[in-house]
This record gives structure tokens, sequence and C-alpha cells, in this order.
């Protein structure tokens, strides 16, 4: 059966999991947009739509041909990247050295353009574990490793290599996560996404997040685990999960 752009759309916001509201609030537009799409989408919120869900196969929304989510491939060197939940690479991405970085946090207290960044640093585990420890202060003020920025995700600042014990089933032990920092005052907050939450007093954890009445709902796939009410107050950071990387090796 033939669909419209507006329904592939459609379509696409269930797959994200998200409300249409919540979908036209991270797109900056009323929340009346996605109903009056009329035969296309102009030229200047295609590329936003893109730029933030490099995921989604923009000929597939445009024209419904194809597949609504860009091909999964395995990298060069037994790498694969993941963006936004969903398998993507390019054969031509070098994920494999490390450096060491210095306590500058590229985007957030310099003038330095993400797109001129190389490297950005890994937070070290226990530092993510440990309630005590600010990872924004400790990666300011310690001297850490680094691995290479991968450029085909959207903006971030940093790497979390996951632990043994995660909440997410969907990330193994190994993967490397890229977070960005939300402004805390104010982030923007998309309903079911994966988030990373820097609690006061309790280790920080990584959960599928919902913005309600007074806190958030975290929620995990592990089954160990139930989902929980975390008061805004409690939260002392919170960050946002755009993509993994992930090796075989």
């Amino acid at each position: 059966m033939e669909t419209t752009v507006k329904q592939r759309l459609l379509d696409f916001i269930y797959h994200l999991r998200v409300s249409q509201k919540d979908f036209c609030d991270a797109l900056g537009v009323s929340n009346s947009y996605v109903h009056s799409i009329r035969k296309s989408i102009a030229p200047e919120k295609l590329s936003a739509i893109s730029a933030l869900y490099p995921e989604l196969n923009i000929e597939w929304l445009l024209t419904g041909k194809g597949e609504m989510l860009n091909s999964t491939r395995a990298v060069s060197g037994g790498v694969v990247v993941t963006n936004n939940g969903q398998i993507t690479g390019n054969n031509n991405m070098n994920v494999t050295h490390t450096h060491t970085h210095s306590g500058a946090l590229h985007g957030v207290d310099d003038d330095v353009p993400m797109s001129e960044v190389e490297e950005l640093p890994v937070v070290p585990s226990n530092v993510y574990f440990d309630p005590d420890t600010n990872i924004i202060d400790y990666l300011q003020q310690n001297e850490v490793r680094t691995s290479p920025r991968v450029k085909q995700f959207p903006m971030y600042h940093m790497w979390l290599p996951v632990c043994e014990n995660t909440m997410a089933m969907e990330c193994k032990p190994s993967d490397k996560l890229a977070v960005r920092i939300l402004d805390k005052n104010n982030p923007k907050i998309l309903n079911g996404r994966m988030y990373i939450l820097e609690l006061v007093g309790n280790p920080s954890i990584l959960c599928y997040l919902t913005k309600t009445e007074g806190g958030y709902i975290a929620s995990y796939e592990n089954s160990r685990y139930s989902d929980d009410f975390i008061a805004f107050e409690d939260v002392e950071q919170i960050y946002k999960v755009v993509g993994l990387i992930r090796s075989f090796e």
C-alpha cells in the first residue's frame, strides 16, 4: 500500500517511541507541524530532521523507496557503530587509537568548534560509579585517555565505557557510549530514549527516560531492575546517549 510523506514520518515517530509533541519540541516546531504536512517537507525542515535523526533514511521518507533506517554493516577492524540505537557505519572510520586528555572539555568551557575536535575524553569507570565525584569536574581537573570522535554521530562531548552490570540490555560490556552533556536547568528530553543520570549521593544510572510531574521515570530493559521515579532535585546532571561503538575482537 502506498503511503504519504506524513504517514511515513508518523511511522518513524512511532519507531522512536516518542510522542508527536516530543518530536516537534526537539525539531523546534509547533505541535501541529506533522499534521500540517500536505505533500512534502520543506528543505530547511528536512535538513533539521536529518541532523537530529541521522539514522533516518531520507529517501525512504520522501519517496517510500528502500528501508526506514539507514543500512546496517560492520566497519573495518571488527567495530560496529551504533547511532541513536540503530547500527550504522562507514568503512573508512578510524576508532582504534587513543591519546591523553589534559583537562579541557571541548564544547563546554572553550570556543573550539566540536567539528574541529578529533579526540574526546573517556570517562573512567570508577568515576562513573563514584557517587561523590562529579564527572564534568573530574574531566576538567584530571588527565584521562581519549578516543577519536566519530564524526557521523550528532554532537557529543565524551565517551563512557559500558560496564558489566549495565541496566540496558542492548548495551554490552566493552561497548563505548558517545555522550552529550545536556543543560541541567532546561534539558530537552525525548521520552523513551537512552540517557545517563548523574545522581546526588548515588552512582550514575543508564536508563530510558520519561519526563513526568516532579521528576523522571527511569526504565530499564534489564529485568533485574524495576522502574524508578527520580525527583528533579535528585539529579545532578543529565547526559544523552547519541550512539555507541562495539568491537567483536
